[in-house]
């Protein structure tokens, strides 16, 4: 998504400030320029493969309603 897009949205429809849209844009902007890279760490400290993000939502949509 285009970041001014991005900007816009989170400011007209999300209600945000817009200090706070600035932050996340920027954010959002240097996480596909400078992508992390995945590691071990769940796996190390939880003993099992993380989740996928959507995974988790999935299962716990109702707490999000």
């Amino acid at each position: 998504m285009d970041p001014q897009v991005l900007l816009s949205n989170l400011i007209e429809h999300g209600h945000m400030p817009p200090w706070l849209a600035n932050h996340v844009v920027e954010i959002q902007t240097m996480s596909t320029v400078i992508p992390e890279k995945p590691t071990d760490t769940v796996k190390r400290l939880l003993g099992r493969d993380a989740r996928r993000l959507d995974a988790f939502l999935y299962e716990y949509v109702e707490n999000f309603r």
